[in-house]
């Protein structure tokens, strides 16, 4: 359209100059033609930066100018989907679910914003019933799941579980063995390489300074990362790992939700280890192999990474690796969490098990 509007003004300009002079304009044979190839070279040449052949014709112009056109459209088109990728993995990391691939930047920016303000919701309540337990009272009820854990070993628990930072964000982890080898999701360390490294921070009441990790390796089938101290030598309070499934088990989650943002808005603690008791719901295989345990005790973001513990053994039936929300496909129900079988930890680093 751009290139009509030219030529139409050059041949306007041609006429009304030989008119000026008192001259009858000489014939031009194809004068449309001919502006739109003067038109060609002064946007190709001059404004596009193009080499052109000598005294090029109309058709070699049309033929370099279309596949420049295609050429731009193709990069914007690249550099969408790009753009795409970028908000789609960023979301699956920060908040531990799985996006279809189909969503588009529009869909993922309403995904985006749920879940912000479900993270919004779930802090309000987490400092409501932080509050009622600084001020003594009882926790309200209803459709909260109690955090009683009954007898678990909550000592033991707390030396072994441990807030995990990274670059992209926090999770948590646990000990697997008195040198400190540290299992953590993927997804809370970005770790794409071994020289990936993250910080170790205990819950307070351990008085424990905080320590560099360096990753050890990372599974490439399983959200799964093995890190270990950067200075060894010291001793680690670890979990033994334990692989009998049984639907209806009673189980503990262990974990720091929201990092150390409660803490913050409450000005309390900034570590402090959240326990979640509940029981194994359903053993979700794939070819005929636990895949995913799943459990209705609740986990928020920043669990991640942390243990599915037996409750009267305190042993890891497996890993706390996402969270799925009926809501988000159109259904009813509470939030569904699930766990890394403790059979894949033993299956990826069995080898650094005591």
């Amino acid at each position: 359209m751009r290139l009509l509007i030219i030529l139409a003004c050059l041949s306007l300009c041609i006429a009304c100059a030989a008119e000026d002079m008192g001259k009858k304009p000489a014939p031009i044979e194809d004068p449309i033609g001919l502006g739109e190839r003067l038109a060609l070279i002064d946007y190709l040449r001059d404004e596009k930066k193009q080499k052109l052949p000598d005294n090029p014709t109309l058709e070699q112009l049309r033929v370099i100018y279309w596949k420049l056109e295609k050429r731009s459209d193709s990069k914007t088109q690249i550099a969408e989907k790009a753009r795409v990728d970028r908000l789609r993995r960023s979301l699956e990391v920060t908040y531990a679910i799985v996006i279809p691939k189909s969503k588009t930047y529009e869909e993922l920016l309403d995904i985006k914003k749920l879940q912000e303000d479900k993270a919004r919701k779930e802090l309000e309540k987490l400092i409501k019933k932080q509050q009622q337990e600084k001020n003594g009272e009882e926790p309200s009820t209803g459709s909260e799941k109690s955090t009683a854990i009954g007898k678990a070993d909550t000592k033991k628990i707390k030396k072994a579980v441990v807030l995990v930072a990274s670059k992209i964000g926090t999770g948590s982890g646990f000990f697997i063995n008195s040198k400190g080898y540290l299992i953590t999701n993927r997804h809370v360390i970005g770790a794409h390489d071994k020289n990936t490294t993250a910080t170790i921070y205990w819950e307070q009441g351990q008085k424990r300074e905080a320590e560099n990790f360096k990753i050890v390796a990372v599974s490439k089938n399983r959200d799964l990362a093995l890190l270990k101290p950067i200075k060894t030598g010291k001793q680690y309070t670890y979990l033994k790992i334990d692989k009998t499934y049984e639907v209806t088990k009673d189980i503990l989650t262990a974990g720091y939700p929201l990092g150390a943002s409660i803490g913050q808005s409450l000005g309390t603690n900034a570590v402090e280890l959240t326990m979640t008791k509940g029981s194994i719901t359903s053993v979700r295989k794939k070819e005929n192999k636990p895949y995913f345990l799943q459990t209705e005790a609740s986990a928020s973001q920043g669990c991640s990474g942390g243990p599915l513990l037996d409750r009267a053994s305190n042993k890891v039936l497996g890993i706390i690796t996402l969270g799925i929300d009926p809501k988000d496909v159109g259904a009813h129900g509470s939030i569904m969490t699930f766990a890394i079988p403790s059979s894949e930890i033993k299956k990826e680093f069995g080898k650094f098990l005591p």
